[in-house]
């Protein structure tokens, strides 16, 4: 399952979350993430430019070897077609 919010300060600015939540019906575990995702998009030249960070903590996991905390960057770009 997927939720999220997310906050429209402006000046290309995003603050959201958007934890995915897991369940396993064989061993009846959960995955619960608190997540915080930051972006900003930009103008490199002609071309928007988005930049995201992303940190999750997770307040239930599997098992003692999942992951407690996750974070994670990554970018890209939009690609400006013309119709004519």
């Amino acid at each position: 399952m997927t939720v999220f919010a997310n906050y429209l300060p402006g000046g290309g600015w995003v603050v959201g979350s958007n934890p995915i939540i897991s369940y396993d019906w064989d061993s009846q575990d959960w995955t619960i993430p608190l997540n915080l995702v930051v972006s900003k998009t930009v103008i490199l030249g002609k071309t928007p430019w988005k930049i995201q960070a992303e940190i999750n903590y997770y307040l239930d996991r599997p098992d003692a070897f999942g992951a407690e905390w996750m974070m994670g960057i990554n970018g890209g770009f939009k690609m400006l077609t013309h119709t004519f």
